[in-house]
């Protein structure tokens, strides 16, 4: 057995469009929160598992930040706590004073 990555992020390929850094996106199944921007084809490291703060939340939603589930709004990359149509990606807490979302975003 080799290990291959410390089973928090993965080194990829930017989709269509590319990904900006600190903006979720929906990668096949996945939700990832990319480190870095990259154009479509060049490399990126996705994040899929932490406790990440300042994401941007959809409008219409209002977290308590007290364990409940987060999902990323279709065609956005928004939180919202509606599950309809969307992507569970973790959950919303409060640590250390701050708002936050534990991102588990390989299902």
């Amino acid at each position: 057995m080799r290990k291959l990555y410390d089973g928090k992020s993965l080194t990829l390929k930017a989709p269509a469009g590319g990904v900006t850094k600190g903006k979720l996106i929906k990668f096949g199944d996945m939700v990832l929160l990319p480190a870095e921007t990259a154009k479509q084809g060049e490399e990126f490291t996705g994040l899929f598992s932490g406790i990440y703060g300042d994401l941007a939340i959809d409008s219409g939603s209002t977290p308590q930040y007290a364990g409940e589930k987060a999902f990323l709004k279709d065609g956005t990359h928004e939180l919202t706590t509606s599950a309809t149509g969307n992507t569970h990606c973790g959950y919303f807490v409060t640590t250390d004073s701050e708002k936050a979302l534990i991102l588990q975003g390989l299902g």
